[in-house]
């Protein structure tokens, strides 16, 4: 036999083994009895007749619908021998048997029944919907497949899979192609059940919005916490095939200036790979599934980088502090006019922002009224320090824009009531620093979101006029958040990330790639989401 045959046979016989045992599991339990019951009560209550009848006149399978059916009556009990005296009156020598299926039943109906060692097969097939030509076809080649099963070499196909492997082993071979997505459930679930205690006060802090009755109608909240759980772990494959593809390490010419050769063949090929191969397009599934599942857990266990995702809610203290418990002696006479213009983020506590962009700027403006904010967010993704390699290719490298807008509280001018993302939520002044004509220097910024008393966000900026970090001068600025009492909230040690900026005077990134970008229209994209705020920003300062 070869080793195909050998390796049907395997499970052929493993798949008998695991009936065997189903089927004793069953008679164990005493269910036969009651599946006879089960079946007369279904043949009264039903019309189980009617239905053979209706399937009888099915013109698609006439009363066939199955191709093949085999009874096995297992092994007669006993020796076979009846009679008293030396010699048996009588010997049982053989059993045939057959179901009936005069209207409905398989195409070929084998009944087999084991005497004295001998397995006896009958076919009762229906003519002429089988021919008695086909009939013995059949019958020779379920006997062939029988002696085939039954020979030494195949009943032994485990030695024929690999020098003797055990039950075990052969069932492992079986399960081997189904390895990697287990691996990867595996590694989900570990994941979450690693953080349970986290997961379970996540759910418990949102349980709590509910109950209170404090949840947004259209979920916003939610929502928000939502996007951002899953914007950060989604932006970690595209950073690392973009490193990837500019380590240097591709060799062959550039194609267009833009991609390796190698690069592109082994692309080209991979994706070959996956479309011919659904075993290992669900196998990437699986592991890019679990690599998800893994990365929001860190999240919600605060292991995630706790500057820009820590997803826990109410860690720390519980609730938003309101703003005379964090505001800061520096506030008194301050000026919202004189806060006006361009701040650069030194570091932050947000997972609204992301630790890969750099050049973090806000442009700040005030209403003619004095009662209208606008903060022109910009960013420049991915900043060198976190791709170092492929940063000047990001259609983005340049910079792009986010226009938050809120409303002064005239009477306590260091509240606003932001705008962004669709919520609206407290952002607090709490501190500011003045040089020594007066203007401000550096501030403090925290924004808070509470819902029934439950805190689902704070976000926590240092600012400053210059991009450059002066000696010691993120060091005052913890100082000052600490006294503040900032820290609960993120401003402790480890709890704010540092924003990388472009070194003075660099001038726009222009090379191959932003040429493509140009040509795609991304550009004219950007400038026009960029003119749109600016129309909107005059409207809203006009007011």
């Amino acid at each position: 036999a070869g080793r195909g045959d050998a390796d049907a046979a395997a499970r052929l016989w493993l798949l008998a083994a695991a009936c065997r045992d189903q089927v004793q599991a069953f008679v164990d339990k005493g269910f036969g009895p009651d599946s006879v019951r089960v079946f007369d009560w279904a043949m009264q209550s039903f019309e189980m007749t009617r239905l053979v009848e209706l399937e009888a006149d099915n013109p698609a399978t006439l009363g066939r619908a199955y191709a093949t059916g085999v009874s096995n009556a297992g092994v007669w009990p006993g020796d076979g021998e009846y009679g008293e005296g030396p010699e048996p009156a009588l010997r049982l020598r053989a059993v045939h048997f057959a179901v009936p299926h005069t209207k409905t039943g398989a195409l070929l109906p084998f009944s087999c029944q084991t005497v004295d060692g001998a397995l006896h097969v009958t076919l009762n097939a229906a003519d002429p919907l089988v021919p008695a030509a086909l009939r013995q076809r059949a019958a020779d080649l379920f006997v062939e497949a029988v002696e085939a099963l039954a020979s030494e070499a195949l009943r032994e196909a485990p030695a024929a899979l690999g020098g003797g492997l055990p039950r075990a082993a052969l069932a492992l071979k079986d399960w081997a192609p189904h390895a990697p997505g287990a691996l990867a459930a595996l590694w989900a679930v570990w994941a979450v059940f690693s953080r349970a205690g986290a997961w379970g006060d996540l759910w418990a802090s949102w349980a709590r919005i509910w109950e209170a009755g404090a949840m947004d109608v259209d979920l916003a909240p939610l929502k928000f916490w939502a996007l951002f759980a899953v914007a950060h772990p989604v932006l970690q494959p595209a950073l690392w095939i973009s490193e990837v593809l500019h380590s240097g390490a591709w060799p062959g010419p550039l194609l267009g200036g833009l991609v390796p050769a190698s690069f592109a063949v082994v692309n080209v090929a991979a994706l070959g790979a996956f479309g011919a191969s659904a075993r290992l397009r669900g196998a990437a599934a699986s592991f890019l599934a679990a690599a998800f599942v893994s990365y929001v857990s860190a999240g919600v266990a605060s292991e995630g980088g706790l500057g820009a995702y820590n997803l826990a809610l109410d860690d720390g203290v519980h609730g938003c502090p309101a703003y005379e418990e964090v505001r800061q002696p520096s506030m008194e006479g301050f000026d919202l006019r004189k806060y006006e213009g361009r701040w650069y983020e030194l570091a932050f506590h947000d997972w609204t922002q992301f630790a890969e962009v750099g050049g973090t700027r806000l442009d700040i403006a005030v209403s003619q009224g004095g009662d209208r904010w606008l903060d022109d967010f910009s960013v420049g993704a991915p900043s060198q320090r976190a791709a170092p390699k492929s940063w000047d290719k990001s259609p983005v490298a340049n910079g792009a824009h986010y226009l938050m807008q809120g409303r002064v509280d005239t009477e306590r001018p260091g509240v606003l009531q932001e705008s962004g993302f669709g919520l609206v939520f407290p952002n607090f002044i709490v501190d500011v620093e003045r040089d020594a004509s007066g203007e401000y220097t550096r501030a403090i910024q925290f924004q808070c979101l509470e819902r029934g008393g439950v805190r689902v966000f704070e976000g926590i900026n240092f600012l400053s006029r210059s991009p450059e970090d002066a000696p010691g001068q993120l060091a005052r600025m913890h100082k000052r958040a600490t006294a503040a009492g900032l820290d609960p909230y993120g401003t402790g040690p480890g709890q704010m990330h540092e924003v990388e900026h472009p070194p003075p005077g660099l001038i726009p990134v222009d090379n191959a790639w932003q040429a493509l970008w140009r040509a795609l229209g991304v550009d004219k994209l950007l400038a026009l989401a960029e003119q749109a705020l600016h129309t909107q920003a005059e409207d809203i300062l006009n007011q």
